[in-house]
């Protein structure tokens, strides 16, 4: 999981991605959320959380989502809820 973050972290950091770097940011995306953030520790906590917080944002400020970024949001807001309910 710390590995799967350090990673996300790499690619959102970099501007622009390949077709291959935005299919490995999503797949790792969404391995980190079918892995329950309880098993992680305080500080992947954390980072997890500042995480799924950052891309609330940028789909909460883009114009129009499409159906799986919708999707993403409601899953992403759905978690952090759960977070929120267990700190």
């Amino acid at each position: 999981a710390a590995n799967n973050q350090q990673r996300i972290q790499e690619l959102q950091s970099k501007g622009r991605l390949t077709q291959a770097e935005r299919r490995e940011l999503q797949q790792l995306r969404r391995d980190e959320r079918q892995n329950p953030q309880q098993n992680l520790t305080p500080d992947q906590q954390k980072a997890a959380s500042a995480n799924n917080q950052q891309r609330i944002q940028e789909l909460q400020s883009k114009g129009r989502l499409n159906n799986a970024e919708r999707r993403e949001l409601r899953q992403l807001q759905r978690e952090e809820r759960q977070n929120a309910r267990l700190q």
